[in-house]
């Protein structure tokens, strides 16, 4: 009876017994012959829970390739017994044969226990892929966040400092004095919140770059510059209505030397 050899899977080499010089124990061994080990295959792949009886059914029934012309010579012969049953146990009593001889479920053991360790190490790395990918992800939303901090401070310490010199050139009318006025503190803080959000991102990353020295000697400048316009201001305000106030009580003497 001859076999034709089925296609083998590729398999990831892995540490394991050996039946033969350099041999893995699911490959050919020395002094197998190739009709055995294609039988071999065909009970092999048949997975954990396999039979001798498994591997001839597939072998009988399965579909065959067009490059088999033994294999398919014998499904023909199968189909067209007159004792199927009995034609498929004389194949497989010659697979027994060969099972016992070259210690075929030994080898499918090891076979197994190959495919398990390569799912393992397969899923390992997947599971590694992802991590870093996830890491990677994290570090862009951070580096994200950092900039937009950044940004944030550039547009509010650039406001603030034009705000302070409209005032400090007294280039705007009362009206407008009065309705940007109480708008410093809330930049004032709005940048400290920037600059807090930056150095919390740099922490939590642990990152070896630091916040940027200049900007942050500018920002404390430019904060520096409205605390004092502020102070000013209410300086000045404070002034002008003790001095009203001073008018008013000078009248009010004048008036009563009159009576």
């Amino acid at each position: 009876m001859s076999i034709e050899q089925p296609p083998i899977a590729e398999l990831t080499p892995h540490p394991g017994p050996r039946l033969g010089p350099h041999k893995q124990p699911w490959e050919r061994q020395p002094r197998e012959p190739s009709r055995s080990y294609a039988a071999f295959c065909y009970v092999r792949n048949q997975g954990p829970e396999r039979t001798i009886r498994q591997g001839v059914k597939a072998y009988l029934t399965g579909d065959c390739p067009a490059n088999a012309p033994q294999r398919a010579r014998q499904q023909r012969r199968y189909r067209t017994h007159d004792r199927p049953a009995a034609y498929l146990e004389s194949v497989q009593g010659q697979w027994r044969r060969w099972s016992s001889r070259f210690h075929w479920f030994e080898r499918c053991g090891a076979y197994d226990d190959n495919l398990s360790a390569v799912a393992n190490e397969q899923a390992f790395e997947a599971s590694l892929a992802f991590r870093k990918a996830e890491i990677e992800e994290n570090l862009r939303q951070r580096q994200l966040r950092i900039d937009e901090s950044r940004m944030a401070r550039g547009v509010i310490r650039g406001v603030l400092l034009q705000t302070v010199k409209l005032i400090s050139n007294e280039a705007l009318d009362d009206a407008k004095m009065d309705e940007i006025l109480p708008l410093l503190p809330r930049m004032i803080t709005a940048l400290d919140v920037a600059q807090k959000s930056e150095r919390l991102e740099l922490a939590l990353g642990k990152a070896d770059e630091p916040a940027s020295l200049s900007q942050a000697e500018e920002d404390e400048q430019v904060k520096t510059l409205a605390r004092e316009v502020i102070v000013r201001v209410e300086r000045d305000e404070q002034e002008r209505l003790d001095a009203a106030r001073d008018v008013d009580d000078g009248d009010g003497d004048d008036d009563n030397g009159a009576v």
